[in-house]
């Protein structure tokens, strides 16, 4: 489940990808990195530090089974997060 903070028209979410690996749609692991790829996904291009990973960003959440996943980086079109 994606959910933006603001915009008019609803994120459009065509695959999750391993950036390790550039593998699209593979099942997600426990603790595992993956890129959501798609258009409107979040209002800009936003990274979080290093040491601190937010569940929002750049108005982006990214729920996975309800739980807000800690989010790395943000583009509009793509949200790196950590499951």
């Amino acid at each position: 489940v994606l959910q933006l903070g603001s915009g008019n028209l609803p994120p459009a979410a065509l695959s999750t990808l391993d950036p390790a690996t550039g593998i699209a749609d593979r099942p997600i692991a426990p603790g595992a990195i993956f890129r959501v790829t798609g258009a409107r996904l979040s209002n800009g291009t936003a990274a979080a530090a290093p040491d601190r990973w937010p569940t929002s960003l750049s108005g982006a959440e990214v729920l996975l089974d309800g739980r807000p996943l800690p989010i790395f980086n943000t583009t509009p079109d793509s949200i790196t997060v950590q499951a």
